[in-house]
């Protein structure tokens, strides 16, 4: 049995362009349909506003809801518990435990408190080079 520390969550609905799947990573996408803002997955880069986890699989041209960053995320498997994670440069949507290297804004998503739980509460973006190989403290 689980007992999560943070139970307050907060989901709003958002209009997506291009199918999801449960747990993609999503942003902003700037723009709105039908009074519900647009949301897509992207790879990590340093231009977009990073939301929350997708609840359930949605199709192209669809309404999705969405786990806004802040909350106890549970739509994943297989997290290393006490590992960092970060939005994955190579794949849009997912996570990583590596941090990304490079010159873009890293999103730090949030630490497993579970294997199937990030808690993104703690997420925040490191500026600048990322260093690969670190972890937030």
């Amino acid at each position: 049995m689980y007992i999560l520390y943070k139970t307050m969550s907060t989901f709003i609905t958002a209009f997506t362009l291009s199918a999801l799947n449960v747990g993609d990573y999503v942003v902003a996408a700037g723009g709105s349909y039908n009074g519900n803002i647009t949301c897509k997955k992207v790879a990590q880069d340093s231009v977009n506003t990073y939301l929350g986890f997708v609840q359930y699989a949605s199709p192209a041209n669809s309404t999705v809801t969405v786990q806004l960053m802040g909350a106890m995320d549970q739509t994943k498997t297989g997290l290393i518990v006490g590992a960092w994670y970060y939005a994955d440069p190579s794949n849009p949507g997912g996570v990583t435990s590596t941090m990304p290297t490079g010159t873009m804004v890293i999103q730090v998503v949030g630490k497993a408190v579970y294997s199937n739980v990030i808690d993104t509460s703690l997420g925040y973006l490191i500026e600048g080079t990322g260093g690969g190989g670190g972890s937030p403290t």
